[in-house]
């Protein structure tokens, strides 16, 4: 018994260190990307800076809007009747209803059954949705799912949203000639400058959040969660007060 639970602690110290491993990387890296972003913004101007992030804010607008509804669209045509025929046929069975949970969650990906657990949806939830309404179950376990299953669909969307945004974004920028404000000294170059770091802000609360939100996907044989991966770095635990949810 000794043993084991020195075994456990050693496991338990080698997995903080390596998240205090990757936490530093993450630190670096994104500090690394925080210099890129100042320096092109120092290049661009005032007025080419200034433009770049009211293109963002309009990229990440829109994209949000149209993930947000076609993230519904996708549900209602191509998810809801199939789950609706599959959690029926694991309701009608003759199992317990334990097993009728599991075969209920085993309709799903691995993944997807690792998010509903990070967001705390979990076999039991199912087990007690089940129970407490026997003659509307099916609808009602789709309704304990449905959240979740939009808001994956929402992230997805959002992120191939905005990479289509920003790739004519840097198009329009490209083939545009903007000149530079007369104003005196390099302070056009600087002001230009902390308009790069408020667009790499904005990006990177952005990414954090769809991060957040899909990290059981990258990291599902993970030992370690994102809350303490992020707590071991010193940017991101900040960058976490500006957590929210874009489609509510």
């Amino acid at each position: 018994e000794p043993y084991r639970r020195q075994r456990q602690m050693c496991i338990r110290d080698r997995v903080y260190i390596g998240a205090d491993s990757v936490g530093l990387i993450l630190d670096l890296l994104i500090i690394s990307l925080a210099i890129i972003f100042i320096i092109n913004g120092y290049k661009n101007g005032l007025f080419k800076s200034f433009i770049n992030i009211l293109g963002v804010v309009s990229s990440l607008a829109i994209s949000t809007f149209l993930a947000k509804h076609a993230s519904e669209i996708i549900y209602k045509t191509f998810v809801h009747d199939y789950l609706t025929n599959k959690i029926n046929n694991s309701i009608y069975s003759n199992a317990t209803v334990v097993s009728k949970s599991q075969d209920i969650l085993g309709i799903f990906p691995k993944f997807i059954v690792e998010i509903f657990n990070y967001n705390g949806l979990s076999l039991r939830d199912v087990e007690n949705t089940l129970k407490a309404t026997p003659q509307n179950a099916s609808s009602s376990i789709i309704e304990l799912f449905k959240p979740t299953i939009v808001n994956l669909i929402s992230n997805i969307l959002l992120i191939i949203f905005l990479a289509l945004f920003f790739i004519l974004l840097k198009f329009i920028t490209k083939h545009c000639k903007f000149t530079k404000v007369p104003i005196i000294g390099k302070a056009d170059a600087i002001l230009g400058a902390s308009f790069g770091l408020i667009k790499y802000f904005i990006l990177l609360i952005v990414l954090f959040n769809v991060f957040y939100f899909l990290f059981p996907i990258f990291f599902s044989s993970s030992t370690i969660s994102a809350d303490e991966l992020i707590d071991q770095t010193f940017i991101l635990k900040y960058i976490k007060n500006y957590q929210f949810n874009f489609f509510n």
